[in-house]
């Protein structure tokens, strides 16, 4: 079908994220604090939120209530995604995905998890540089990547898949790509499996 742009209109900064609530309400969020509301996908407004500070890295609608993490710590929650409360929890979060029933924030420090999106407690595991984070039959799989260095003229990095049932036992894999490969990398939830590409045309499960 045709695809038709629907704002919000020229965004001040990079939008990051958007999510839906399944009711026709939209939440997007990007650099420099910015949040944008929409009651129907079409119209949209900018809302000024105070004490949200640096780059807001995602938005999620999980068990009826919005969540958005910042690059500098903070989390905010929302029961209509116009009025925010925010916290300062800590540490770059990046990405937001509901594991096992409770909220789960990842940052490349490792991550934080809450029943409520109020009380959290923190997990520490060195991950690299964050990529992304799905859950897949029945696992939390965080991927992210680490430079290496030079070799053969060849910028060489490693790619990390940690994978988790539980978020105390980690197993994880690794793989080296150059440069390119780093620069897109993917994950995605595909029939049951966690598929991580590279612009190497390269696929692992």
């Amino acid at each position: 079908e045709d695809w038709v742009f629907v704002g919000p209109e020229r965004p001040p900064e990079m939008l990051n994220a958007v999510a839906g609530d399944g009711n026709g309400v939209f939440v997007a969020v990007g650099d420099n604090g910015v949040v944008h509301w929409s009651p129907d996908g079409e119209q949209w407004v900018f809302l000024p939120i105070r004490g949200l500070h640096g780059d807001v890295m995602d938005v999620q609608y999980l068990r009826d209530e919005w969540i958005l993490v910042s690059n500098t710590g903070e989390v905010g929650v929302s029961q209509n995604g116009r009025v925010w409360d925010i916290q300062s929890v800590g540490g770059a979060f990046k990405k937001i995905v509901e594991f096992q029933g409770r909220t789960c924030l990842v940052a490349d420090w490792g991550i934080a998890t809450s029943d409520d999106n109020r009380s959290w407690s923190l997990k520490y595991k060195t991950f690299g540089e964050l990529v992304d984070a799905v859950v897949v039959d029945g696992k939390l799989v965080v991927v992210s990547y680490q430079h290496n260095g030079m070799t053969s003229l060849n910028l060489l990095g490693t790619v990390r898949v940690d994978s988790t049932i539980d978020t105390d036992d980690w197993q994880r894999t690794e793989f080296d790509v150059d440069v390119r490969g780093l620069e897109k990398i993917s994950l995605a939830a595909i029939d049951g499996l966690a598929v991580v590409t590279t612009n190497e045309t390269r696929l692992y499960t």
